[in-house]
C-alpha cells in the first residue's frame, strides 16, 4: 500500500495543536531524548534555543531547576519518577521569580508498553493569587461576621444549615454544633406564642423566593426570653436558580422593651394631657395642626377638625386676634415661647377669657420643629380678678373717705387752735403784761410766771397746729416733709438724723397715711430710744411702698410686741398698725444691725388707672 499523501498535514497539524497548548509539554523517551518540547514549555522556562536544540531532558530540567525555590524537591520528584515508569504524580512549586507552576507526569504508552514520560507544566500564578486574596477576604469577611452583634447563618437549598455565627451560643444558648445538625431546632425555641406566626413566615419566604424579615421571641434552655429580629434573602445563580439561604438574627429585646415603654409613655401621656382641665395642641411651623385635644369640644364649642380647618380664628374676639396671631408668629420665628391672653365667643358659653402658652419644641436633630401649645380656661379667675381689683378700689376709696376725713377734722381743729385757743393764749399774755407794772413785787413774779407759761402753752399749740396740718407734706410730698420733721426732732433729742432712697408724688390720702405712720415711728423713737442715730429709708417698687424707720437706741421688748392685738403696741402704733392693716399693708418691728429697733412699713401700690 502506497503511503498517505496527507501524512505531513496530519504531522503539521499535531505539531500546530502541540504548540497552541496553554500548558507546556515535554515528551522524553526512555533513553532521556526529548521527543517532544513545545513553544510553551520553553516559553515557561525561558529555555535558551541551543538547548532546546540539543534534546537533553536533563540539562532541560537542571536549567528549570535552577528557576525553582526548592530545587531539591523539583529534582527529587523525577529521580523518583524515573525509578517508577508506571507513576503519575501532581505538584506544585514556586519560581524564585514569584511564578507559581503545577506539574503533571504521567507515563507515555504505546500500547500496553512504556515508552517514555510526559511532563505538562502550567502556569498558575494568577490563579494562585486569586486564590489568595479570596482567602484573605473570606478571612477579613469570617472576622467580620463573627465579630458583629449579630448571627449570621447560610443553609443549603434544601434547608441544610451549612454554617452558623458563634454568636448563636449567646443569643439562642445553643452550641453550633446543635444548630448545625438539627434542621428543626430553630422553630422549637421559638416562643410558643409566636411559633405559628414565624412557621408561616418562613413558609412564605420559601415559597416566593423574596427577601423576608419578622420579629419574634426565643426561649432560651434557661427559661430567658430574647426578642430577635431575623432578615433572610436567596443567593442565586448565574440563571437565577437560588443556591444558599443567608440569614441575619439580632437581639432586638433592649430596642422592642424601649419601644414598648415608649408606647405606654405615649399611651399614659395621652391619657393625662386628655383628661387635664386644659385643651393641648401641636401645630407644624407651616401653621398645620398636627393634633388638638377633644376638650375643644367644651372648651371652644368645635369639633377637632373643625379646630384643624381654623376655627380658633372664628371664635376669638376680633380686637383680639391680630395681637394674639404677632406674638404666636414672633415666638415661632424665633423658636422662642410665648404667653397670651384673649377672649373667645363660645357658641353656648358667651364670652370665655383663654389663657395660652405656647413654644416651639425641636423633635428630631435635622431641625424639625413643632409648635406645642397649651390653652386653659381662665375666665373664673379674670372675673375674680376683677372682683378683686373692684374690692382694692372700693377699699381705696373708703380709705381714702377716711384718710379725707381724718384731715378735714386736723385741719379743722387747726383752724380753730389758730383762730379761738392761739388768740386768747396772745390775749392772756398781753393782759398779764398790762398789768405787770401795777403790781407789788411778791404778785409780779407770780404774773410773770404764769406769763411764761402762757408763752410756751402757744408754742405747743402752734406746733401742734402745724403738725396737724404740714404745709411741707402738701407742697413737696413725703419725703421732704419726713426730712423736715427729722431735723426737728434730732435738734431736739440731739441725735443724727439722715434720710436714705426716695419715692414720688402720690395721691394726697396716700402721702397722709405714710407721713402720719413714719411720725409715728420717729416720735416713739424720739421718745424712748435713747438713740444716738436715727435713719429713714424709701423704697418704692411696682406694686408696694416698703419705709424703714433704724435707730440704735435701747430697743424694745420685742416679744411683747410680736403680741397680736392693742397688747402688742402702744396706743400710738396700735392705731398706726390699724390703718397700715386698712391699707392692706404691714407694720413690724423687730431688732435693728446691730442694736436698737427697725420698723417696717409696706404698703400696697397701684398704678392709677
Amino acid at each position: 500500500m502506497g503511503a498517505d499523501p496527507r501524512g505531513g498535514e496530519f504531522v503539521e497539524l499535531v505539531a500546530s495543536t502541540i504548540d497552541a497548548s496553554a500548558d507546556g509539554l515535554l515528551v522524553v523517551g526512555l533513553d532521556g531524548r526529548v521527543q517532544i518540547a513545545n513553544a510553551r514549555f520553553a516559553q515557561l522556562w525561558r529555555i535558551p534555543p541551543d538547548l532546546l536544540t540539543e534534546g537533553d531532558e536533563r540539562a532541560m530540567l537542571e536549567y528549570a531547576c535552577s528557576q525553582v525555590r526548592e530545587p531539591d524537591r523539583f529534582m527529587g520528584k523525577v529521580g523518583e519518577l524515573y525509578a517508577q515508569p508506571e507513576a503519575e504524580s501532581f505538584d506544585v512549586f514556586e519560581c524564585v521569580d514569584g511564578r507559581v507552576f503545577e506539574r503533571y507526569s504521567r507515563p507515555q504508552r504505546v500500547g500496553a508498553r512504556v515508552t517514555g514520560r510526559v511532563w505538562s507544566f502550567r502556569d498558575v500564578t494568577d490563579r494562585r493569587l486569586a486564590d489568595r486574596r479570596l482567602a484573605g477576604v473570606e478571612e477579613r469577611y469570617r472576622v467580620l461576621v463573627e465579630q458583629i452583634p449579630a448571627v449570621t447563618y447560610a443553609d443549603a437549598a434544601d434547608g441544610t444549615p451549612l454554617y452558623v455565627s458563634p454568636q448563636i451560643e449567646e443569643l439562642f444558648g445553643c452550641s453550633r454544633q446543635q444548630w448545625l445538625g438539627d434542621t428543626r431546632l430553630w422553630l422549637s425555641m421559638v416562643h410558643g406564642d409566636d411559633r405559628e406566626r414565624a412557621e408561616a413566615w418562613y413558609a412564605e419566604h420559601l415559597a416566593t423566593g423574596h427577601s423576608a424579615m419578622t420579629e419574634y421571641r426565643v426561649v432560651r434552655p434557661d427559661g430567658s426570653v430574647r426578642w430577635v429580629h431575623e432578615r433572610v434573602a436567596w443567593v442565586r445563580d448565574a440563571d437565577g436558580s437560588p443556591t444558599v439561604r443567608q440569614g441575619v438574627i439580632i437581639d432586638v429585646t433592649e430596642s422592642t422593651l424601649v419601644q414598648a415603654e415608649l408606647s405606654n409613655a405615649r399611651e399614659r401621656y395621652r391619657a393625662l394631657v386628655e383628661d387635664l382641665p386644659a385643651l393641648t395642641y401641636l401645630y407644624d411651623t407651616h401653621g398645620r395642626c398636627l393634633y388638638v385635644a377633644p376638650q375643644v369640644s367644651w372648651m371652644f364649642g368645635c369639633s377637632e377638625q373643625e379646630w384643624m380647618d381654623g376655627a380658633w380664628r372664628r371664635l376669638i374676639r376680633s380686637d383680639d386676634l391680630e395681637p394674639a396671631l404677632v406674638t404666636a408668629r414672633q415666638a415661632t420665628s424665633s423658636g422662642g415661647t410665648a404667653r397670651l391672653e384673649y377672649r373667645i365667643d363660645h357658641p353656648t358659653r358667651g364670652t370665655r377669657w383663654m389663657a395660652e402658652r405656647l413654644r416651639v419644641v425641636r423633635t428630631d436633630p435635622d431641625g424639625v420643629s413643632v409648635v406645642q401649645g397649651l390653652i386653659i380656661d381662665v375666665t373664673e379667675r379674670r372675673e375674680a380678678e376683677e372682683a378683686l381689683n373692684q374690692s382694692e378700689r372700693l377699699r381705696d376709696e373708703v380709705l381714702a373717705s377716711l384718710l379725707r376725713a381724718e384731715a378735714e377734722e386736723r385741719n379743722r381743729i387747726a383752724a380753730e387752735l389758730h383762730d379761738d385757743t392761739v388768740q386768747e393764749l396772745v390775749a392772756a399774755q398781753i393782759s398779764i403784761d398790762r398789768m405787770l407794772p401795777l403790781t407789788v413785787p411778791p404778785l409780779t413774779e407770780r404774773l410773770r410766771d404764769v406769763r411764761e407759761l402762757l408763752v410756751g402753752t402757744t408754742e405747743r399749740t402752734r406746733r401742734l397746729m402745724f403738725d396737724l396740718r404740714p404745709q411741707t407734706l402738701h407742697a413737696a410730698g413725703v419725703v421732704a416733709a419726713i426730712e423736715a420733721l427729722g431735723a426737728q426732732l434730732a435738734g431736739e433729742a440731739g441725735f443724727e438724723f439722715s434720710v436714705e432712697g426716695t419715692i414720688g408724688r402720690h395721691p394726697e390720702h396716700v402721702e397722709a397715711l405714710l407721713y402720719r405712720t413714719l411720725r409715728e415711728l420717729m416720735l416713739n423713737a424720739r421718745t424712748h430710744a435713747q438713740a444716738q442715730h436715727l435713719i429713714v429709708r424709701f423704697d418704692q417698687t411696682t406694686d408696694q411702698f416698703m419705709c424703714e424707720v433704724e435707730d440704735d437706741g435701747i430697743g424694745f421688748d420685742y416679744e411683747h410686741v410680736r403680741l397680736p392685738g392693742p397688747a402688742g403696741f402702744h396706743v400710738g402704733l396700735t392705731a398706726a398698725a390699724e390703718r397700715v392693716a386698712l391699707a392692706g399693708g404691714t407694720l413690724t418691728i423687730q431688732p435693728g444691725s446691730p442694736c436698737g429697733t427697725l420698723a417696717r412699713t409696706t404698703l400696697p401700690y397701684r398704678q392709677p388707672e
